[in-house]
């Protein structure tokens, strides 16, 4: 019923600084709120010298299921298939 993720379905790697800005991007047009207020909460969850890692999940063969954003080793935003980046908890 329910696919199991299994640690050697976990591909990290490092995030080139271009693709950091796309994702911070995409995360603001989803949340503008995320860049009102000053200092910006986007920058507090996304720092920019921070190390930011994508880790992307497979599930029973299929391949890049859940993209993460990763902080410090911390997971911080994830998305579906290209979807919506949603936070984590």
């Amino acid at each position: 019923m329910f696919k199991k993720f299994t640690p050697d379905g976990i591909k990290h790697s490092n995030a080139k600084s271009s693709v950091i800005r796309a994702i911070r991007q995409r995360i603001v047009e989803q949340y503008p709120f995320l860049s009102e207020e000053e200092p910006s909460p986007i920058d507090v969850l996304l720092p920019k010298k921070a190390a930011i890692e994508l880790a992307k999940v497979s599930a029973g063969g299929e391949t890049n299921n859940v993209q993460m954003v990763v902080v410090d080793g911390t997971p911080v935003f994830y998305n579906f298939r290209d979807g919506p980046y949603y936070p984590t908890l």
